[in-house]
């Protein structure tokens, strides 16, 4: 072969390495063909089941206004009643032998107006065998009047109990009611009662059968008219301790101590009826019984008591009348009391009012040697009229005396004091 034409071979051969028909078959990128967008399917969505026709919600029935309650018509008695204010003077109550059961009740203090239709010239009030006022309870519509006797009835000079009372209504002049006393010669003041259903403003006629006291004296009859001036008329308040049971015993004691004001009570309505009582404290109760005037009762009267103390004044009335056994010069009022004590203060008070009770049954107490000589007499004689108790047949005279001890002493002279 000509050297021309292995030539122009070569050149022709490198003319065609430099196109794409001789390139490395790795380096040969095919032409991508586009990746078609996949369709989705759709969401296939269940086919919601039809709501069921609702039923018809009837329409409810309008509600009635309720009619409003009518108030109840109270008696015109309790309406009279309550327009009554309270007693201010709370200590006036001592003179009542009133009974608790009428805590639950209005109860007024009324005033009696007494006209003498037998005899003119005797002193109204001492013969008609009376205390100048009288109790009206109100019980629903019921009104019982409630007439409290003296002790002795004097008349001409003799004493006489009243035996037999009868009260009549004075539009008809009809005995409403006749009671009549079993111990006719009693000692201890009692009552007599009648129920009507009306407040009486008018006078209402009382015959009294009065027996002597002196057997050799005849039996006598007195005629009243009595009229209670409800002008002059207050309501008794009571007051229970929040801390007693109505089942214990010291609750009727407490209920009436508290509600003639011999006793206060706490902030809460509470007695406190296991607290002791100091001498201070007692002399207090009894002067507020005796309702002195502390305003005129000033001054020192012992050395370790204190003027501004607020049992100052009743000390110096209790020194004033001799009713504290005393120990030395000092008074000591913030000492607890003990029974014996406590004998001694009671039996000096009494006495010194002149009030006279009748015997009961009493043996003496078997530590009856325990107790001080200075407070024997006063023991033994508060023990016989039935004043004071023992516990099984002793009297303990060291043991502290408790605010319920001294409430039940008081509820027993109440109506005497």
């Amino acid at each position: 072969m000509k050297k021309s034409t292995i030539t122009i071979m070569l050149a022709f051969v490198m003319i065609f390495s430099q196109t794409t028909i001789f390139a490395a078959p790795s380096a040969i990128q095919p032409k991508a063909k586009p990746i078609p967008t996949p369709i989705q399917p759709e969401a296939v969505q269940p086919i919601p089941k039809p709501l069921p026709t609702p039923k018809s919600v009837p329409t409810p029935k309008p509600v009635p206004t309720p009619k409003p309650v009518p108030t109840p018509i109270q008696p015109k008695a309790y309406q009279e009643i309550v327009k009554i204010p309270y007693l201010a003077k709370l200590i006036d109550l001592n003179k009542i032998n009133f009974d608790i059961t009428d805590a639950d009740k209005e109860v007024l203090l009324v005033p009696i107006k007494i006209a003498n239709t037998y005899d003119e010239a005797v002193d109204e009030l001492s013969t008609s065998g009376i205390t100048d006022y009288a109790k009206v309870s109100l019980n629903k519509d019921v009104i019982n009047y409630t007439f409290y006797e003296k002790t002795d009835v004097l008349i001409n000079g003799k004493k006489y109990n009243v035996g037999e009372v009868s009260i009549y209504n004075t539009s008809n002049d009809k005995a409403i009611k006749t009671e009549k006393k079993e111990n006719i010669n009693a000692k201890y003041k009692s009552s007599f009662s009648f129920s009507d259903t009306s407040l009486r403003k008018k006078s209402t006629k009382a015959v009294f059968t009065l027996f002597p006291v002196d057997k050799k004296a005849e039996t006598i009859t007195r005629e009243y008219q009595l009229k209670l001036d409800f002008a002059k008329a207050n309501r008794i308040k009571y007051i229970k301790p929040k801390d007693i049971a109505v089942t214990n015993w010291a609750y009727p004691a407490s209920v009436y101590n508290m509600t003639v004001g011999n006793f206060k009570g706490n902030d809460k309505a509470e007695f406190m009826p296991n607290n002791s009582i100091t001498r201070g404290q007692l002399a207090t109760v009894l002067g507020r019984i005796e309702d002195i005037d502390t305003a005129k009762v000033v001054g020192e009267s012992y050395s370790d008591v204190d003027v501004n103390k607020y049992y100052a004044p009743y000390v110096k009335w209790a020194k004033e009348n001799d009713l504290f056994y005393l120990v030395g010069e000092e008074y000591e009022p913030d000492k607890e009391l003990t029974r014996e004590e406590m004998a001694y203060v009671f039996y000096h008070f009494i006495k010194e009012k002149n009030i006279e009770f009748s015997d009961v049954d009493f043996s003496g107490f078997s530590d009856k040697n325990e107790i001080s000589d200075w407070a024997k007499e006063a023991v033994d004689y508060l023990a016989k009229k039935g004043i004071i108790n023992g516990y099984d047949g002793k009297f303990d005279p060291k043991a502290k005396f408790t605010r319920a001890q001294v409430a039940q002493i008081l509820y027993n002279l109440r109506g005497k004091l």
